[in-house]
C-alpha cells in the first residue's frame, strides 16, 4: 500500500569524457518518506574516464509548485568531492512579489539567486549542468 508521505527525488549526475565524447549518464533515486521504496534508474557509462560527479537533491518536491512562472525553490547540489551548494532558482514574476509584498524597489545583491523563466526541473538541470562545467561561477555559489 502506498503511503501518502511526501516524495522527495534525488538525481545523481556522471558526466564523462570517451575523449572525443561528452557522455551524461544518471541515477535517479525516488524515495517515498514513510514507505521504503527506493526506484533507480541507471544509464550505464563503461570505458570512460569521469570527468564530474555530482548530486541533486529537491527538499521541496518540484510537484508543489502551483505557479512555475511565479515561484522559487531550493536545490542542493552535492559534487562528488563532497562540496556542497544550494542553489535558489526564481523566476522574474516571483522577484517582483517579493519587491512588491516588502515595499522594496530592489532586491538585496547579496542574495545569490539564478533567475529563470519558470520553474521546470529540465530548466534547473539544464543550469546545473552549465554550473559544474565551470568551476569559477560555481564558486560564487559555494559555502
Amino acid at each position: 500500500m502506498m503511503s501518502a508521505a511526501p516524495n522527495f527525488f534525488c538525481k545523481h549526475h556522471i558526466i564523462a569524457t570517451d575523449g572525443s565524447n561528452i557522455i551524461f549518464a544518471e541515477k535517479i533515486s525516488h524515495i517515498a518518506l514513510g514507505d521504503i521504496s527506493l526506484n533507480k534508474k541507471y544509464n550505464r557509462i563503461e570505458n570512460v574516464g569521469v570527468f564530474m560527479k555530482y548530486t541533486v537533491f529537491y527538499p521541496t518536491d518540484i510537484m508543489e509548485i502551483e505557479n512555475a512562472y511565479n515561484d522559487n525553490i531550493d536545490v542542493c547540489l552535492t559534487l562528488d568531492s563532497g562540496k556542497t551548494f544550494t542553489l535558489l532558482f526564481i523566476t522574474p514574476d516571483n522577484l517582483k512579489s517579493l519587491m512588491k509584498k516588502d515595499k522594496v524597489h530592489h532586491i538585496d545583491p547579496c542574495f545569490k539567486f539564478i533567475v529563470v523563466e519558470k520553474i521546470t526541473k529540465e530548466i534547473i538541470e539544464n543550469v546545473i549542468e552549465s554550473l559544474v562545467s565551470n568551476d569559477e561561477i560555481l564558486s560564487y555559489y559555494g559555502l
